[in-house]
């Protein structure tokens, strides 16, 4: 499946699960603090409403993922950097994922097929990916230094 394949069948899924917008994001974190409660540090000042925006703007970069991923590589910088501020740690972006995909079959019912999953595990792995690069370059690039202060 190809990129602009996984972004009509994630929109297409989005404007089903519209119906549950006002859910989604309470089932959501109740699910991703039940199941990781050492996130919650990360939202600690946090009340219902700034989760619901930061949770849609989640999906609206997810999204844009989808339909443009060169519009999204431009983005991610800001992104990056918020989360590594608040010394977010990569494997986390993948525990998002599995619970944000949980949710989304939770509510997308009979609509949740394959297809949809796949598309979803796609676009949702290059987010994660993408998140986690920068952690990911900067255990790279501090190998050399431990080597060379063990020499």
């Amino acid at each position: 499946m190809q990129v602009s394949d996984n972004a009509d069948v994630v929109q297409r899924s989005l404007q089903l699960l519209a119906a549950h917008r006002n859910e989604l994001s309470a089932h959501f974190f109740g699910r991703l603090f039940g199941r990781h409660p050492q996130l919650q540090s990360y939202f600690v000042d946090s009340n219902h409403a700034w989760l619901e925006r930061k949770f849609a703007s989640a999906l609206r970069s997810i999204m844009q993922a989808a339909t443009s991923p060169q519009e999204f590589e431009k983005q991610l910088g800001s992104l990056r950097e918020t989360h590594q501020d608040r010394a977010v740690e990569a494997e986390h972006f993948a525990l998002f994922g599995d619970v944000l995909l949980e949710t989304l079959a939770y509510y997308g019912g009979r609509g949740w097929t394959p297809d949809v999953e796949a598309a979803w595990r796609s676009v949702l792995a290059t987010v994660v990916g993408a998140m986690g690069a920068p952690y990911e370059l900067a255990a790279d690039s501090s190998l050399p230094n431990r080597d060379a202060a063990a020499a």
